[in-house]
């Protein structure tokens, strides 16, 4: 396998064959550019569609062939894009977003941002983000940051995993998944409490790994 360096920064993703590639960069926390490749990284552009200054995208995800694609940005909107990146759309915003995921097609879109008690909390779409609501799990005891979400590809099997100290709102984190489209939770009180930051799912949601920053571990359901 092949690596090859590029000067992008924390945010990448990639559409099912790897054709389609979407990457932030940025100098400083205060400037970003979302660009995107349909060539297999041979090539970038950035899109000037979306505004950049003081712009701090935290998530991107796309859709099975790439064409759908979406982002969000810290203290900022939901973006969607339905032809690879050429343009883009602003739908929900000004949260403090933290994360998104979607479908193979965009059709649901789950997007993670500050806690509850500071308007935020996990938010989903059923319409490609043409309009959001805001989900509470079952159990919910903490209300921190909602820092990673993650969707297999019919949207039905979701996770979520909650920042828990130091954020707004505080609590002691944790990891929530659903197999119904998010209409119901569990949480895992066997799990440690502690600062959930990643959260990722193999296609159908069978398998799904989860990381905690403090202590230093992955998780793998199945």
């Amino acid at each position: 396998m092949l690596f090859m360096k590029f000067n992008m920064s924390n945010l990448i993703n990639l559409d099912n064959d790897g054709s389609f590639m979407i990457a932030c960069h940025g100098d400083d926390d205060t400037y970003e550019r979302l660009y995107q490749s349909t060539n297999f990284g041979s090539s970038w552009s950035y899109t000037v569609s979306v505004p950049h200054a003081t712009q701090v995208f935290t998530g991107a995800d796309c859709g099975d062939d790439g064409s759908f694609a979406v982002v969000c940005v810290y203290a900022g909107s939901i973006y969607t894009s339905a032809d690879s990146g050429t343009t883009w759309i602003t739908r929900y915003g000004n949260l403090g977003w933290r994360s998104v995921a979607c479908n193979s097609d965009g059709s649901r879109i789950i997007a993670g941002a500050l806690a509850y008690g500071y308007g935020g909390g996990l938010w989903m779409s059923t319409n490609h983000g043409v309009s959001f609501r805001q989900i509470r799990p079952d159990g919910l005891t903490s209300d921190g940051w909602w820092n990673s979400v993650t969707s297999d590809f019919d949207g039905s099997n979701l996770m979520a995993c909650c920042y828990g100290p130091g954020s707004p709102g505080g609590g002691p984190g944790g990891l929530w998944t659903s197999s119904d489209f998010g209409q119901s939770w569990i949480t895992y009180p066997s799990l440690p409490a502690g600062i959930w930051k990643a959260a990722a799912s193999n296609s159908d949601g069978s398998i799904l790994l989860a990381g905690i920053y403090n202590p230093g571990r992955l998780y793998i359901g199945v």
